[in-house]
């Protein structure tokens, strides 16, 4: 009994993902299709506050920055965690 349950299950499971997966084909596709997209020089400028743009916006960015922040981001998460470790021990003992 247990063993129709399950394959029953697996198959509501598959339909729903079938269903799912072409719902998500056509949304995309109907989008993609059904979409305006009217290009003119003026959209494809670029804007900086009404002002003509000083120099190349496209600029290449050090990633040692990126890496810093993550960094950073990874240790004050950590700081947290141990400091509410901390404090749910001083509690319990």
């Amino acid at each position: 009994m247990l063993l129709v349950y399950l394959n029953f299950f697996v198959v509501e499971l598959l339909v729903f993902l079938i269903i799912a997966f072409i719902v998500s084909l056509v949304i995309f596709f109907l989008s993609y299709f059904l979409s305006g997209s009217f290009f003119c020089l003026e959209s494809l400028s670029i804007y900086e506050c009404g002002f003509e743009p000083f120099g190349d916006s496209r600029n290449f960015f050090d990633l040692h920055f990126y890496v810093i922040c993550i960094l950073f981001i990874i240790f004050d998460l950590e700081i947290l965690y141990v400091c509410l470790i901390v404090a749910l021990l001083l509690y319990f003992l």
